[in-house]
Order: C-alpha cells, then structure tokens, then sequence
C-alpha cells in the first residue's frame, strides 16, 4: 500500500473539515453580529418613543416633535415621531394623519441648496391615519431617505398633522430639521 497517497487524502480531508469548522463559525459570528445591531437599533426606537411620550405628558401641547433635529448621511434614511394627544371635545376619537413637504435648505455658511423638492427628500407626502381616541396619545412616525449625491447642509422639513372630524382640521404643525453630514 502507497503511505505517500494516503497520507494526502488524510491531510486533505482533516484541511477540508477544519475549513468547513472555520466558515460555519465566520457565519455564526456574522449573524450574532447583526443580530446585536438590530436588538440595538429597536432600543433606540423605543427610546426616542419613551422621550417622545414623556415629552408629551409633561408639556400639555397637543402636538410636539421634541426630537426633531437627526444627522444623517447621504444614502441613509432616519424616522422622526411626532406625538399627538387628542384633544377635541367634539368626538370620543379622530383620525390623525401627517403631511409632509419641504421647506428649504441651507448649507453650513447660510447660503440656499438649490434641490428639486419634488424629489427630495425621499418622504410619503402624507402618512396613514392613526385613530386616537379622546384625550389619549399617540407617536405617529416617519421616514426620511437621504439620496447618494445630496449636497452637505440643513434641510427644513414642514410636518403638519391633520385632523379628520376635528373643529380644525389643521390639528398643529412642526418643523424638523435634517442635518446631511
């Protein structure tokens, strides 16, 4: 019997598994990774949710956006809430809905970006309603995209929050600011 030959097909099959070992580990780590960032990125959101409803309760305003500055880079996307507490005596509950369009844009020295605010920012003109019942709250939320390519500035974002059934159906508005770094 060859001991050379054998001595291969040994070698070759103990390299095969300790590769096959090493990549099923890369994987488990990869995934255990992005698992711990996702977890992450959940306790923020219930974070901003939890400061956005304390805000709420402790300020008496019917709308309030207390977070509402993000600094974001291109190519990324970043939520906002507004709080909303229903206060009309009108109905036992409304609905609520926000609408959303652009305001302006300045860079770090003060002068205008000029942008299509058509195109961008990367929003839903309006959200889906929310039923809020009287005197309860709510965090109605939303994205921004940031587009690969936007100049670098402050861009002013105009939310207002509507209100279907309501005395005035312009319930309150904010502004929120978007910072592209």
């Amino acid at each position: 019997m060859n001991k050379k030959g054998l001595e291969l097909s040994i070698n070759f099959i103990v390299v095969l598994i300790l590769s096959i070992v090493i990549f099923v580990f890369g994987i488990m780590l990869f995934r255990m990774m992005f698992s711990e960032a996702e977890t992450y990125e959940e306790k923020l959101s219930a974070e901003m949710e939890a400061k956005i409803m304390q805000y709420m309760q402790s300020s008496g305003q019917r709308v309030v956006i207390p977070i509402n500055t993000r600094e974001v880079g291109a190519g990324d996307s970043v939520f906002f809430g507004v709080g909303v507490t229903n206060v009309d005596p009108q109905a036992q509950s409304n609905d609520f809905y926000l609408t959303i369009s652009s305001n302006k844009a300045y860079r770090d020295d003060k002068t205008a970006i000029p942008y299509d605010a058509d195109t961008w920012p990367e929003f839903s003109k309006s959200t889906a309603p929310v039923t809020i019942a009287n005197n309860d709250n709510e965090i109605i939320s939303f994205p921004v995209g940031i587009p690969q390519g936007i100049a670098d500035g402050t861009y002013i974002i105009d939310v207002t929050v509507n209100c279907d059934g309501c005395s005035d159906p312009t319930y309150g508005k904010g502004k929120i600011y978007v910072i592209v770094t």
